[in-house]
């Protein structure tokens, strides 16, 4: 009998059971993609396109696009690693020096990152409004500003 118990209790166990990816979705995944500017305009978008190169790191770049010339203007490679128990955000600025912003919020509705010993931005933001929807916001304590993206 006490058998039968502990094999039932094993196999209950197991059935409710999930591996990580059912358990939870790292709110980073939901970046991966590519997002235009709001209003999309026909001619011209500011775009962000992200990759998930593995489970520590996401590759982005931002550009202007601009479909009249046809031409792309790549404004800065954007990258997300995850080390030493920390979400390091790091923007590399075209003919700009490299940055990084550490996590300070991560959860499924929005994602942010601060430097406080940067000029500007000191954080960027990024909030779900929606599931292809988001506000991105950069800013300092004096000045900010925000836009929406959508996704592809």
């Amino acid at each position: 009998m006490r058998y039968s118990i502990l094999i039932l209790f094993v196999l209950l166990s197991a059935c409710g059971m999930k591996n990580k990816s059912q358990q939870e979705q790292d709110p980073m995944d939901k970046l991966v993609g590519k997002w235009f500017k709001l209003p999309i305009d026909s001619n011209k978008n500011m775009i962000e396109n992200w990759e998930k190169v593995n489970d520590n790191t996401y590759k982005g770049n931002a550009f202007l696009w601009n479909k009249i010339a046809n031409e792309k203007f790549n404004t800065e490679q954007l990258w997300l690693n995850y080390d030493n128990d920390a979400w390091i955000y790091s923007a590399d600025p075209v003919n700009q020096t490299k940055i990084d912003f550490k996590a300070t919020i991560v959860n499924d509705s929005m994602l942010r990152f601060e430097n406080p010993a940067h000029d500007f931005p000191q954080y960027i933001q990024y909030k779900w409004l929606e599931k292809n929807h988001i506000e991105v916001e950069i800013g300092n304590a004096d000045k900010n500003m925000a836009w929406e993206m959508e996704k592809e």
